[in-house]
């Protein structure tokens, strides 16, 4: 098979993943895997990105058993092929270890972000920006887990370097501060968190434009601390105005408008203002059903926050309901 060949079919693959056409990106795969294997034998690099690839289609048809071993195939081959210190293998260890993260094997993510900022560190040093770009992986799943100190301290570290190699301007900067207002808005370090939220929406509009996904996430952070701090007129018109920037730009079943719209819906809980929460809440499991499918967890989530909305309006026989829904899951 031709190179140019190999990248036409790989590209109509990946059209139909981005489109979430899953199962069609999946057949079109396996046409690949075994066209490749015909040529090219079992160890062979293109192989190898072909069994990355349907590994991360299984994960987009929550078929997450099925995904491991097509991940960790490729991996295998690109370490016999071409050694742990290659950028390729690196790729491989970073989408299991990111695997590990979204299955809940936490202790196993953990050990190959580690390898794999070692790696890094050993190749090109401490001040590069796939290190900064590793210890924010690391610092990402402390902050899933609730360790927060030690999460901050991996983002500031990410911080000094990016500043240095990228300059204060560069959208990773951008995030970084982004991060580093949201863990401390997880510390209840509010005053710190706004600080850093307006640092980061002042960048964010100066080099990004007013509207951009970044803006909408520095609104959002900064809606969360206003209205953690008991300031809920102030902290409404930051989540619309995330919401309308992030509807507007992603489209409405993306998972950030999701979260806006649940963080405005428990603003509006907080305000007492019931019925429009629970509005809200139905949009949002619209958007997770139609995303993840009636058993996933956040679906579930989403259904306990409208059954405590039924219950804080009085409406107790639809708050059961809802809860019966939850069990025959």
């Amino acid at each position: 098979m031709s190179e140019n060949k190999f990248s036409q079919m790989k590209e109509k693959i990946d059209t139909l993943f981005k489109k979430r056409q899953f199962a069609q990106a999946l057949n079109q795969a396996a046409d690949l895997y075994h066209l490749l294997v015909k040529e090219h034998g079992e160890f062979h690099l293109e192989v190898a990105s072909v069994l990355n690839f349907m590994g991360t289609i299984y994960q987009g048809l929550a078929k997450y058993n099925e995904a491991e071993p097509f991940l960790r195939k490729s991996l295998n081959i690109k370490i016999k092929l071409l050694g742990e210190d290659h950028p390729d293998v690196i790729k491989g260890f970073d989408d299991l270890a990111a695997y590990y993260q979204l299955v809940g094997r936490f202790n196993e993510a953990e050990a190959l972000m580690k390898k794999t900022l070692d790696i890094n560190i050993k190749l090109s040093g401490l001040e590069d920006s796939k290190v900064a770009v590793h210890l924010g992986n690391l610092a990402k799943l402390y902050n899933q887990l609730g360790k927060y100190k030690q999460a901050a301290e991996l983002t500031k570290k990410a911080l000094e370097i990016e500043t240095k190699v990228l300059g204060e301007n560069h959208p990773n900067v951008i995030v970084s501060i982004g991060n580093l207002a949201a863990l401390n808005v997880a510390m209840k370090n509010y005053a710190v968190a706004e600080e850093y939220a307006k640092k980061a929406l002042d960048l964010s509009v100066q080099t990004l434009g007013a509207e951009h996904p970044n803006v909408a996430i520095c609104l959002n952070t900064l809606g969360i601390i206003h209205r953690n701090m008991g300031k809920f007129e102030e902290a409404e018109p930051l989540y619309k105005k995330a919401l309308d920037i992030n509807t507007k730009l992603l489209g409405i079943d993306h998972p950030n408008v999701a979260t806006t719209l649940n963080n405005l819906a428990t603003l509006y809980g907080n305000m007492k203002k019931y019925q429009e929460a629970l509005d809200l809440m139905t949009k949002v499991l619209d958007i997770d059903l139609r995303r993840h499918g009636e058993n996933h967890p956040t679906v579930k989530l989403n259904l306990t926050s409208i059954a405590s909305l039924y219950k804080a309006m009085g409406k107790e026989e639809e708050a059961q309901k809802v809860l019966a829904a939850i069990t025959a899951r």
